[in-house]
């Protein structure tokens, strides 16, 4: 790999502490970028705008229809069940047709010439395909947790994370803001990739704006194409010969699930819409970097749900 990674004063080393990435290429070729995702509208959104910036190498897709069989396959069946119910109300609510066409007003995507499509993103041929396009940067996008061999594989990667870090790690972590109340902390990500999930260093956070009349997915949609902007800004500046810092993540956070997303909670949403009518308005971006430093998140974000304070208390004793 020609990315290399120093620390810097102060910072406990690339893993877990601060430092700064640089880029070592020879002579004025592009920057090598694979990326590592699935055939969402997001994702080839993502895809299309890598290749017409820089060199992407080629894309890992990880089919989507295996989720559920291995899930299945290693008798996970609440998380299976959740994803499947996580399906339906996007279809439903029609927050899967808004993605699709939020992201086809953005101009036409071109498809990456080189794909390799694998049941997972842990299958042998992902690691075989990173090790032969040999990136400067991979590009981690919504899919399964990496495992030792393709985490090595991908070299220094980078993953663009629904939800603001620390506070919201996991999954459903911009509905988890609106659910709270937390309008001002909805948004995305950008960090290293670790083996620990989303618990790498951060690069940037970003609040997005959130409209009174927003739903989750305007929001979600809002956010990501904001953190692939952010992306491209940071990939440049390495391109150009630039730095960019990174530093560890600030203490506290909440890991959440697709299963701790259930009937109650979307019950609790609609009735706090419905009391409040709106939600909070932020009318503009703000961007955390590592100049300027992260804020830290509690523990365990406030839940205003009914009998959260009962189940609090319960666990205390």
């Amino acid at each position: 790999m020609s990315m290399k990674a120093t620390g810097v004063p102060g910072g406990r080393g690339m893993e877990s502490g601060s430092g700064v990435l640089s880029v070592e290429r020879s002579g004025e070729r592009p920057l090598r970028v694979a990326a590592i995702g699935s055939e969402g509208p997001h994702h080839l959104y993502l895809y299309s705008v890598l290749a017409g910036r820089f060199d992407l190498t080629g894309v890992i897709v990880e089919q989507g229809d295996r989720w559920h069989k291995r899930l299945l396959r290693r008798r996970r069946y609440r998380d299976w069940f959740y994803r499947l119910v996580h399906e339906y109300r996007q279809k439903l609510h029609g927050y899967r047709r808004y993605r699709e066409a939020f992201f086809a007003e953005l101009g036409p995507h071109t498809p990456p010439e080189t794909v390799v499509r694998v049941p997972s993103v842990n299958a042998p041929e992902a690691a075989r395909a990173l090790l032969d396009w040999d990136p400067d940067i991979t590009i981690v996008f919504a899919v399964s947790i990496l495992g030792d061999a393709t985490l090595k594989a991908a070299g220094t990667a980078i993953n663009v994370h629904a939800g603001c870090l620390p506070r919201y790690r996991g999954n459903q972590g911009i509905f988890m803001a609106l659910y709270r109340g937390d309008e001002g902390n909805a948004g995305a990500s950008l960090h290293l990739v670790r083996r620990r999930v989303d618990a790498g260093p951060l690069l940037a956070v970003l609040h997005a704006p959130v409209a009174p009349d927003d739903t989750e997915e305007m929001v979600w949609c809002r956010a990501l194409k904001g953190a692939i902007d952010e992306l491209v800004d940071l990939l440049g500046t390495l391109e150009r010969g630039g730095t960019v810092p990174y530093q560890a993540q600030p203490p506290g956070g909440h890991a959440i699930r697709n299963r701790d997303r259930g009937l109650r909670t979307d019950l609790v949403c609609a009735w706090r819409r419905l009391r409040r009518h709106r939600l909070t308005p932020y009318a503009e971006w703000r961007i955390e970097r590592p100049e300027n430093g992260f804020h830290s998140a509690p523990s365990e974000p406030d839940d205003p749900s009914p009998g959260s304070r009962r189940r609090r208390r319960d666990r205390s004793t």
